[in-house]
């Protein structure tokens, strides 16, 4: 060993067994039984050391009885040559080498079984870290690496996804080279989504479109799902339609997503392109549950500073005035349509003339539009060079 620069048992693998052959050789030993036996020395010397190192395993893995003794050898045999010192380690990278090391040591036929056995491995030790059934879900941390919902910290949801048998969705790559913003969104929205139904299918059928989106959105260069403009969100859905067996969630996942990041923001969002109503505590005189307004978008004023100027209005609307939601609603409708008035004809709010919001009267009144309200940005700006 001192010849090979080897000055640690744990360092002993099997290439350099096979060569102490050699060597035992070369010192004049040639008894075949005699050279069996310094070899099976040196491999009993690892394999105590090996065990004193990864006693910790070892003790896990023989608590489990759910799984048969051969796969917990081969299990045991590969995670410690990979350093792994207890079943908690195992994520989906090291089932990854696992199965590529399944493909050199064991027949395809049971490769299956054999990789269905360290699942149960895992599954064991989050049931047994769980400490059974609990009254709150252990939540999925967020991490720069690929995370499998099959390991899911929580035992119940492990278990759940461990028995589907469609696993889009299910692998999550957060390692990615993409906005740090939109990881983090796209994981909230999966943590959202994994915590907050009660109804399987539903929670798995989303996973699927999110996924889609959160590959859709890296493919773009997309770094914020708030921010998403229309056009943007008319191509996604465009692609999604390409998807086989597509249901209606791939339509959905957009708003759903948008909802959810504005809804559970610690500060208001303002700058989101659509905004959720219930993220606001309204006073009751203010909101009609009968006449519900459940958001506010700004996707359709394709002009970036006019819009901006309409999010500042309604900012006002919402937050300074006492009038009541559907009230604002209504002024929100008639400026909206005064902008895209603007979006059409190339004109900047800021720079507008009395003669150009006149012009727009006349479009108005040549429609049969009843005006009840003037825009503020319009009378603002017509006070202005009046």
């Amino acid at each position: 060993m001192c010849l090979q620069n080897i000055y640690d048992v744990r360092e002993i693998e099997d290439s350099l067994v096979d060569s102490y052959i050699l060597w035992l050789q070369e010192q004049g030993i040639q008894d075949k039984h005699l050279i069996g036996a310094y070899q099976k020395t040196l491999r009993n010397w690892r394999e105590f050391h090996k065990e004193k190192e990864f006693v910790k395993l070892k003790e896990e893995m023989e608590e489990c009885g759910t799984v048969e003794q051969t796969l917990k050898n081969k299990a045991y045999t590969f995670l410690t040559e990979n350093g792994i010192h207890s079943l908690e380690e195992i994520d989906w990278d090291v089932r990854v080498r696992y199965e590529q090391y399944l493909e050199k040591t064991i027949n395809t036929r049971i490769r299956p079984w054999y990789l269905k056995g360290l699942d149960k491995l895992k599954l064991f030790d989050l049931e047994k870290r769980s400490g059974g059934i609990r009254a709150v879900r252990i939540r999925l941390k967020y991490e720069e690496k690929r995370i499998y919902l099959g390991y899911h910290p929580d035992y119940q949801l492990a278990k759940e996804f461990y028995y589907c048998r469609n696993t889009k969705g299910f692998i999550w790559d957060f390692s990615i080279h993409t906005s740090q913003k939109l990881k983090y969104q796209v994981f909230t929205v999966l943590n959202y989504a994994l915590e907050s139904s009660s109804d399987r299918e539903l929670r798995r059928g989303y996973l699927a479109p999110l996924h889609f989106l959160y590959m859709y959105c890296i493919d773009r260069g997309i770094s914020d799902l708030t921010w998403l403009e229309q056009d943007q969100i008319d191509d996604y859905v465009g692609k999604a339609k390409e998807v086989p067996l597509i249901n209606n969630r791939y339509h959905q996942i957009v708003d759903k997503a948008q909802r959810i990041l504005f809804v559970q923001s610690k500060d208001i969002n303002w700058e989101a392109n659509v905004w959720y109503l219930e993220r606001f505590q309204f006073d009751a005189t203010r909101y009609d549950p009968t006449r519900p307004v459940k958001r506010i978008s700004f996707l359709d004023i394709s002009d970036k500073d006019n819009c901006e100027y309409l999010k500042m209005y309604v900012k006002y609307q919402l937050g300074v005035t006492g009038l009541s939601v559907q009230n604002i609603r209504g002024r929100v409708y008639i400026t909206k349509a005064f902008l895209r008035f603007l979006d059409k004809e190339e004109l900047k709010v800021e720079k507008l003339t009395a003669a150009e919001i006149d012009r727009y009267m006349r479009v108005l009144y040549e429609a049969g539009t009843s005006i009840t309200l003037l825009p503020v940005c319009a009378t603002e700006y017509s006070d202005r060079d009046s």
